[in-house]
């Protein structure tokens, strides 16, 4: 039961993780997907609002910067038409430098050798003092320049007069520049300044953005430089970076929080709910724990929200019918298999109990090898004598087509049709003769031939008289002289009927002997299907002819066995070695 529990916890959870994810990925996501795109769009929307503002701010003080500029050329050339003892007076240069906030206004003029002197100044010490710096800045054909000084304090306005000098009026740089200050005040929500740092000047001109963020007093600021026509230096605009921003707002806040409870409530229903839907798992989980400790008769009973997993159950209730159909059907071939194994064991102790090895007497000595293919085979060999006497004896060796039960029975049929005949006192054709006329017209519709090797030893004359019917050529060793084959004579039992059964004859002395043999000897394979050969059962027989019949079958079987080795066996087997007293 800890087992089941456990399943049905992780299947749960398995569950509800998807469920969470599903909402994740279909809700969560594109919603936050839409807050970026809207985040953007507003990003880019305020950012376009701080260029158009800057570049009206820019606008409007160039603007100021030219009236500026303007009022110092009238007020310059309007010195030029002064009256000589008025620019005399200290007093009166003095009074118009402090109305107009200057630092000073002054005069100077050629005096020698490429020096300028200062003639006239509303600082009294100043005169006379050589003033050349402001006559290098002037450039040549140029009527009027801005000027700063070297120390960067001062912004001095420059204005050639008719006589070749220069009327000049110098304002400290900080308290000019403060008409830039106000006017972007009460424009927007953050204060916009203007300052000529030259170290963020140097900061902003190294980047090719319009603007820069720089961190200034601590906090980071968009920085952008503008540059004033006919003034020698360059102004900062810094603009907050959250300019235009003030926190998320509402419609984000609100968004925010239907996402939020959208969250919570997919939460809720999925913890609600979930028990509903496990609850089909729950019971598959258990007829498959029931089925797998053998109870195949339990079933699946679908459920209201089973949804798929009621399809899952009805392929297992399906499966279950399949399996266990499958297993009567299972238990009943086996009980037929089995019954067919007793059957063809029976047939098998039947067979080898027909092909026994014949009795001992005075005429030969025979040893045999038999292996069938399957169960039952369809070689079979006999021995009998055709009188009491035992003044004829019958040798006989065949092989039906196929394997198995149908050969089996078919070679067992000729066997007995060879033995009936055989009672008969005629000749060995028209024995064979016979027996094909039988074989014919039991095996018509079969269309299964034997080849057979027959013979009939007259044991007072030694007359071996033999046909062979389309079989695998004995092996005759007369004593002391060459192999000779016993070839076929006729063609095999069950081709075709026989207009005559040609038969040879050949006279038997004390020590020949006699290997007779299937095509399952020499047609055996090994793993690389290379054949055994008949070339390789004749030489073996040729070696070992002068040995036992025993001990020749016991060579052949070995040196057969090696060669095969574990290769199936492929045909059925039978090796017969007879020695003639």
């Amino acid at each position: 039961m800890k087992m089941e529990k456990s399943s049905y916890e992780k299947t749960s959870f398995a569950l509800a993780r998807r469920i969470v994810l599903l909402f994740f990925f279909l809700v969560f996501i594109p919603l936050a997907v839409l807050t970026g795109l809207l985040f953007r769009e507003e990003y880019i929307l305020k950012h376009n609002d701080k260029k158009i503002l800057l570049t009206s701010m820019m606008e409007e003080h160039l603007s100021v910067s030219q009236e500026e500029i303007e009022k110092e050329q009238q007020f310059l050339k309007l010195l030029f038409f002064t009256e000589t003892h008025f620019l005399e007076s200290q007093n009166f240069l003095k009074r118009w430098a402090s109305e107009r906030k200057s630092v000073e206004i002054f005069h100077i003029r050629h005096a020698y050798a490429g020096s300028y002197l200062c003639d006239y100044s509303s600082l009294s010490y100043m005169v006379g003092k050589r003033r050349g710096y402001f006559q290098a800045k002037m450039e040549p054909g140029k009527s009027f320049a801005v000027v700063m000084s070297k120390d960067n304090k001062k912004i001095t306005f420059l204005q050639r007069d008719q006589q070749g000098g220069i009327w000049a009026e110098s304002y400290a740089f900080d308290s000019w520049s403060e008409f830039l200050a106000p006017h972007p005040q009460g424009l927007v929500q953050y204060k916009v300044f203007v300052t000529f740092d030259p170290t963020a000047l140097e900061a902003q001109k190294k980047s090719k953005k319009q603007f820069t963020t720089i961190k200034h007093r601590d906090k980071k600021f968009d920085v952008s430089v503008q540059t004033f026509p006919l003034m020698p230096f360059e102004a900062c605009y810094f603009l907050p970076k959250s300019f235009g921003i003030s926190g998320i707002p509402e419609f984000y806040n609100k968004l925010s929080i239907i996402v939020v409870i959208l969250f919570c409530v997919g939460l809720l229903i999925t913890f609600f709910i979930l028990p509903q839907f496990t609850k089909p798992f729950k019971q598959l989980f258990e007829i498959m724990q029931q089925a797998g400790r053998g109870n195949l008769k339990t079933r699946f009973e679908p459920k209201r929200f089973g949804f798929e997993v009621n399809e899952v159950g009805k392929s297992f209730n399906e499966m279950m019918d399949n399996l266990d159909y499958y297993i009567v059907s299972e238990r009943e071939q086996r009980a037929v298999k089995e019954q067919l194994k007793k059957e063809l064991e029976l047939g098998r102790a039947v067979q080898k109990n027909m092909l026994g090895i014949p009795a001992e007497n005075s005429f030969y000595q025979a040893a045999v090898f038999f292996r069938s293919a399957k169960e039952v085979g369809g070689d079979f060999f006999d021995f009998f004598p055709m009188d009491d006497a035992m003044h004829k004896v019958m040798f006989l060796v065949a092989d039906t087509s196929g394997k198995g039960l149908d050969a089996c029975l078919f070679s067992l049929s000729m066997r007995s049709i060879l033995r009936a005949f055989s009672k008969n006192e005629i000749s060995l054709a028209t024995l064979a003769q016979r027996a094909n006329d039988v074989y014919l017209r039991d095996s018509e519709k079969s269309q299964m031939f034997i080849t057979a090797w027959i013979a009939i030893f007259d044991t007072q004359t030694k007359i071996l008289e033999y046909c062979n019917l389309g079989h695998n050529p004995p092996l005759l060793a007369k004593k002391g002289k060459e192999i000779v084959l016993l070839n076929p004579t006729g063609i095999a039992f069950g081709v075709d009927a026989y207009s005559e059964v040609k038969t040879e004859k050949i006279q038997i002395q004390s020590g020949d002997k006699l290997l007779l043999y299937t095509d399952g000897i020499s047609e055996a394979f090994n793993k690389k299907h290379e054949q055994f050969s008949f070339d390789r059962l004749e030489q073996i027989f040729t070696l070992k002819k002068e040995l036992s019949p025993e001990k020749i079958l016991k060579e052949i079987t070995t040196e057969l066995n090696r060669f095969c080795a574990k290769a199936p066996i492929s045909d059925d087997q039978t090796l017969i070695v007879l020695e003639f007293n």
